[in-house]
């Protein structure tokens, strides 16, 4: 029976710009199976909204823009 993985380790956020910030981590220690995505939750304060992003398992970073959603950037 699989269950729940284990939280992403090593998980780091820089302000790349003022306008975008920059989120890594690596897989879980225990993963319990095969991680499908990464859930990324953000709030916007300037339009008091939040968000969630799908990112792929294969990818260990996402960079955000404000105004714009871009998972271009991959970190291995």
């Amino acid at each position: 029976m699989l269950t729940v993985p284990g939280p992403p380790e090593q998980i780091k956020a820089l302000a790349m710009t003022s306008d975008s910030i920059m989120v890594a981590w690596t897989r879980p220690l225990e993963p319990n199976g095969n991680i499908i995505k990464y859930n990324v939750y953000y709030h916007s304060l300037q339009h008091k909204v939040s968000f969630r992003m799908k990112i792929p398992n294969k990818q260990s970073g996402y960079l955000h823009e404000t105004d714009k959603c871009s998972a271009r950037k991959k970190f291995p």
